[in-house]
């Protein structure tokens, strides 16, 4: 009975669409909305009490609490003779003026339905899944999930191929639009009405015309929160991490053919700038009703398009203060990622101190290369404390990330806080998700603590051993390319560390955070 009702219920959405622009003053829609009054009044708003367990008291809440309300959706196959995504897409694309048609996402055209496997349209994967799940299976919920599937001209789906979204020029080659029910149609002048794009592949470009521009960047948000790795809840079956960036070589890397545990999209600054030019209208809105009714889950920020900014866009200005919490029960799960960009260096100062008002982490002088960007580690307490940015030479972007891949590895080596460690082993995992390798070493005495590390690789010594001396009260971050420059991360699978005075111990997972620190670190911070 409640399938049947969802089935009535997405029918009717289209109603309401058509409700909502007869009160905006399009009569030609009147007879509609006297015919049917109840059914377009039903879907007017999100269901009640969808939205009551999500929390906004900061960014970091607010991302964990949408994750686990959309999380663990019904997956319908790709193609089948039940029920499958060509029904969901051509229910969700209705043409709101002829029902019998759907609107394409890229050209716009209105096209009679045809079902699957028809020459007119085919499903185009937004978040392309040549990056991180390219193999379709019954286990693979990203490839078949249609709050990022839209029906396209199969022309227009290969020219954008796997092409990152973000701005083009008027020297990018133009692909026009159509217009329909009052939109698309103009071209000839950048950006006009029209997709634009340059390059091939991951290198390339694709900009999506003006009316759909925040519809693709709002389906990369969605996969952004709705995929955070791990298993489904309900089937055991795992899912990928499914980060946004603006680094072309992290898509690149993780580019690898086979479904992956951690995958990339671009670009992060242009889709927040899309969205913000594009706010959600009753098209896209009808769309999220038809796919919740199916799924059972939501894209919220079509609902809630102010939360975007709240995740995904952090920029501060000099001096400006910010939050570095850690979670309760969570270990390594506080970093700064600076973004910087303009094609110029950024510099920068970071400070930290911990509760009581001490300062406990110094960045000095930090400088971001133009299009990159660098990743900090606040992680050495595990306790609150507030971040503070001087004198940059610009507004920066930072983000805050608080989970750390491979922590849960690394638990093997959590210790008593302030045990002599003689001969701690850090292993190198190399998992596909490593990027580099290193550690964090913190001296909290009132003298000044030398430590020995070596680098091995299958049991022999590699590079020449290294002194490392800590001041009183101060910690040390090191990556295998800093103290061995002539060594790849691959080639380290195992770092010896000796001291013959205390070394503080990692935060453990649980335990007196007052009274244990981290000494480890290794894996790449999620951005």
């Amino acid at each position: 009975m409640q399938q049947t009702l969802f089935c009535q219920l997405s029918k009717w959405s289209s109603l309401r669409f058509w409700h909502q622009n007869v009160s905006s003053g399009e009569i030609m829609f009147n007879k509609l909305f006297v015919l049917f009054p109840f059914a377009l009044s039903l879907l007017a708003q999100v269901p009640e009490g969808y939205y009551s367990t999500v929390d906004t008291s900061s960014a970091q809440a607010l991302r964990a609490s949408l994750h686990e309300l959309i999380d663990d959706h019904v997956l319908f196959p790709y193609t089948a003779a039940t029920t499958d995504t060509w029904d969901i897409l051509e229910e969700a694309q209705s043409d709101p003026q002829q029902p019998e048609n759907i609107i394409d996402l890229y050209r716009n055209a209105s096209l009679p339905k045809q079902g699957g496997g028809n020459d007119y349209y085919n499903r185009e994967h937004t978040w392309p899944k040549s990056y991180g799940f390219p193999k379709n299976n019954d286990e693979n919920y990203p490839f078949t999930d249609c709050h990022h599937l839209f029906l396209c001209d199969p022309d227009y789906n290969f020219y954008r191929s796997n092409k990152p979204y973000r701005f083009c020029s008027s020297a990018c080659q133009e692909h026009t639009t159509q217009e329909t029910n009052g939109m698309g149609g103009q071209s000839g002048v950048y950006p006009g009405d029209s997709n634009w794009t340059s390059g091939e592949y991951t290198r390339g470009t694709w900009e999506t015309w003006n009316g759909r521009k925040g519809d693709v960047a709002r389906a990369m948000f969605y996969l952004a929160i709705r995929y955070e790795g791990g298993t489904h809840t309900e089937t055991g079956f795992p899912e990928p991490d499914l980060e946004l960036t603006d680094d072309v070589e992290l898509i690149l890397d993780y580019q690898t053919g086979d479904n992956e545990d951690i995958a990339y999209m671009g670009m992060l600054t242009d889709l927040l700038q899309w969205h913000r030019m594009d706010p959600p209208d009753d098209y896209e809105r009808n769309r999220n009703d038809v796919i919740y009714s199916y799924q059972g889950n939501r894209n919220p920020f079509i609902d809630h398009p102010e939360w975007v900014d709240l995740i995904f866009d952090q920029v501060l200005t000099p001096n400006a203060v910010f939050s570095i919490p850690h979670l309760a029960g969570q270990a390594w799960n506080s970093n700064i990622v600076v973004y910087n960009p303009t094609a110029d260096p950024l510099s920068f100062a970071l400070h930290k101190w911990d509760e009581s008002g001490y300062s406990v982490l110094y960045h000095h002088e930090e400088t971001v290369q133009p299009f990159s960007s660098r990743v900090l580690d606040t992680t050495l307490f595990g306790i609150n404390g507030t971040a503070q940015v001087t004198s940059p030479s610009m507004d920066l972007k930072v983000k805050v990330s608080f989970r750390f891949r491979g922590s849960q590895s690394l638990t093997e080596f959590f210790v008593q806080a302030n045990q002599t460690a003689q001969d701690w082993l850090l292993p190198n995992t190399q998992t596909e998700w490593f990027q580099w390798f290193g550690f964090a070493i913190g001296n909290f005495q009132e003298s000044s603590n030398p430590v020995e590390i070596k680098a091995f690789q299958n049991g022999v010594l590699v590079g020449s051993s290294q002194q490392l001396s800590l001041p009183s009260h101060q910690k040390k971050v090191a990556l295998i390319q800093d103290i061995w420059p002539d060594l790849d991360y691959s080639d380290v699978d195992m770092v010896l560390i000796s001291s013959g005075q205390p070394i503080p111990a990692p935060v453990a997972i649980t335990g007196n955070l007052e009274q244990s620190r981290h000494v480890f670190f290794s894996g790449q911070a999620v951005q």
